[in-house]
């Protein structure tokens, strides 16, 4: 099915806005969970590699929350 001209202005229009939010997004909510991250690094000594591999498991959590979100500001700022 061919999109019509319509179609891709309006995701044209929304794509910039939905990639701006998901990067604001997840720099948010990666900045929260290294500054909850940041006690238990402190106290008992973890590496660094330990603390990237939990953020690689705790990635699929915060995509999840982060691409509704980008996709309503990408909406409300393109269309809006």
């Amino acid at each position: 099915m061919r999109t019509s001209i319509a179609d891709r202005y309006i995701l044209q229009e929304i794509f910039a806005p939905f990639m701006l939010g998901v990067g604001a997004f997840l720099v948010i909510l990666v900045g929260d969970i290294l500054y909850t991250l940041a006690e238990f690094i402190a106290s008992r000594q973890v590496s660094a590699g330990t603390v990237v591999e939990l953020l690689i498991y705790k990635l699929p959590a915060i995509l999840v929350i982060t691409f509704p979100v980008s996709t309503l500001v990408g909406i409300v700022l393109g269309l809006g």
